[in-house]
């Protein structure tokens, strides 16, 4: 864990200011009485950066269960705060054009000098070193429990006899299906491909009259297993790839992922994978996220998910999980449902109808309807109109023989033409 630097609070003198001139300038006037202990939460962001009221929030609710009778505050706008202690201490956040972030204790005694810090966690550690008071984040412990859970998880290789077909599942119908069709088509009957008898899948994309460009590739061992899956995102982009290996009864062990996607990055960055089984689940653990799959209804589920990236820096761990409700796949993050699919079949047969709900905050924000149709060795997908209540074909995907997908035929994006085309190597 990396140490903290602990500033002193440097105070900014302003001639004093009027509420009313201070509104005119686009920022408050706080007055802070003696008498009562006061925390401040300052977060203030300027106007173009994305807010992230997470920490504020967060810290504000620690605060007020570990010390009832003092007054938190979040000051989220831009401010001038005016202490009235004997100092006459002043802080100016009145910049709206900087990021702010930090902590302000006061005793609330008059000869007091206030206290800050430019952090924005752990601040019930942080007012406990200057009342005395043991109190403790109760995140730090429910995160550790997180991590023990984790750690149990990461020690079990159980698998059963569907373990193989579920690694299969995982790595061509969550990596390689979800890159190169996208979200909206991953509950087609294109992700109930054989690939059985394919040695190499390469997939060229064409965009208007630009000349066509290798943008994926994947690539299948001896053993009918994946070995490696390869992907350059656009065009001046570098190449992000992943390497399987298995162990002897045909269980992927160990992911590879080589993400050189950012050329402008010194070298690509290198992440490693392991994974573990247990009774129709496999669990993959890299050094910043664990996530456990399993199968329903054919379709692939991540029902968990932590993913812990900077924990050192702001103890916080985002949890998602996707399961069954109601015939539809539904996902939540950190408690809320965040997106729902639901089809009218899971067989991988056409036609069939499909509906996406979006949330935000828990709370429905957009729907999208569409269908999936097949015509012969063609699968066309359209979506809904609301306004009109009319369908509209967004893509078509045309089969070979062997009824795997050769062409898909994406329509047009602003004016310009999208296809993509699939080559085939055979055992």
């Amino acid at each position: 864990m990396k140490n903290v630097l602990r500033l002193l609070f440097l105070l900014t003198f302003v001639p004093v200011t009027s509420k009313s001139s201070a509104a005119a300038k686009g920022f408050d006037t706080i007055t802070i009485e003696a008498g009562k202990p006061v925390v401040l939460i300052i977060s203030i962001f300027k106007k173009d950066s994305e807010a992230e009221p997470f920490f504020a929030r967060r810290e504000e609710a620690e605060l007020q269960q570990n010390f009832p009778d003092y007054d938190v505050r979040v000051i989220d706008s831009p401010s001038v705060i005016e202490f009235e202690n004997s100092a006459h201490d002043r802080g100016n956040y009145s910049f709206p054009e900087h990021d702010q972030e930090l902590v302000i204790f006061w005793d609330g005694m008059p000869e007091s000098r206030i206290k800050s810090e430019n952090i924005k966690v752990k601040l019930t550690e942080y007012v406990s070193s200057f009342t005395g008071a043991k109190k403790t984040s109760s995140y730090l412990a429910e995160n550790q429990k997180i991590f023990a859970q984790i750690a149990r998880m990461k020690a079990l290789f159980n698998p059963d006899k569907d373990s193989k077909a579920l690694t299969q599942h995982y790595i061509i119908d969550y990596l390689f299906n979800s890159m190169v069709y996208g979200p909206d088509t991953e509950f087609a009957p294109l992700t109930h491909q054989d690939f059985k008898t394919v040695k190499h899948v390469k997939v060229f994309a064409k965009q208007g009259d630009q000349p066509e460009r290798e943008v994926f590739e994947m690539g299948f061992n001896a053993a009918h297993l994946v070995s490696d899956l390869s992907y350059v995102a656009s065009v001046g982009s570098g190449e992000v790839k992943f390497v399987y290996t298995y162990n002897k009864d045909g269980l992927l062990t160990k992911l590879v992922n080589t993400d050189g996607m950012d050329l402008s990055s010194p070298k690509p960055i290198v992440t490693e994978y392991s994974f573990g089984y247990d009774k129709g689940h496999i669990m993959e653990f890299s050094p910043d996220q664990m996530t456990q799959y399993s199968v329903e209804n054919g379709v692939l589920l991540a029902d968990t998910h932590y993913e812990y990236i900077g924990y050192d820096r702001n103890f916080r761990i985002e949890s998602t999980n996707e399961k069954f409700e109601d015939g539809c796949k539904v996902s939540y993050g950190n408690g809320l449902q965040s997106e729902s699919y639901c089809m009218t079949s899971y067989d991988g047969k056409a036609p069939v109808s499909y509906t996406r709900n979006k949330f935000e905050n828990g709370e429905l924000a957009r729907t999208a309807k569409g269908k999936i149709e097949r015509d012969g060795n063609t699968i066309r997908i359209s979506g809904l109109n609301p306004r009109t209540e009319e369908f509209r074909q967004t893509a078509a995907i045309t089969l070979n023989d062997k009824g795997l997908t050769e062409t898909v035929d994406g329509g047009e994006q602003r004016g310009i033409k999208q296809t993509l085309r699939f080559a085939y190597e055979y055992f």
